[in-house]
């Protein structure tokens, strides 16, 4: 079956550097927006949502920014599905799934990384980068991570 989603919500908007693109859309949002477009999705489905600055944390900013946009808004959906890249997607999910709470489900689309080849992802110097990266930002956020510090360094702000 289909899903249909009734917004996009876009988060952790950066500007982007070191990209032929970044002339033309100045931000992440702007670029994903302007492909979303050509997708054919409507322009007042899409949203950006922009954290907080933190110094480190950004996706669990991301997803509190996401919680807080849905409440302030008075938006109570039936779930949430993340769209994330590669390995950072598992990370992402568990990070998101902390911040949003039990009452929201959050699924997970996790798209391919093609700087490499997944399934041979030790053969390049990228795939060994972001796999083993994002293997250590994993243990962190799963071990060591603080949610109650960032919604309090958000919270003072």
């Amino acid at each position: 079956l289909p899903i249909y989603y009734s917004l996009i919500l876009i988060a952790g908007v950066q500007p982007l550097q070191g990209s032929p693109l970044a002339a033309e859309y100045k931000t992440s949002f702007k670029l994903s927006a302007a492909i979303l477009k050509k997708f054919g999705i409507s322009e007042k489905a899409i949203v950006a949502i922009i954290p907080k600055p933190v110094k480190r944390d950004r996706t669990f900013a991301s997803a509190l920014a996401v919680k807080n946009w849905l409440a302030q808004n008075n938006i109570q959906p039936k779930g949430i599905n993340l769209f994330s890249i590669g390995p950072h997607s598992r990370r992402s999910w568990m990070l998101f799934k902390e911040a949003i709470g039990e009452e929201i489900p959050v699924g997970i689309i996790a798209c391919e990384n093609r700087e490499y080849d997944p399934k041979r992802w030790w053969k390049t110097s990228s795939g060994v980068r972001t796999v083993l990266g994002e293997t250590i930002a994993y243990l962190y956020a799963k071990l060591v991570f603080d949610p109650g510090r960032v919604r309090a360094e958000i919270a003072t702000e």
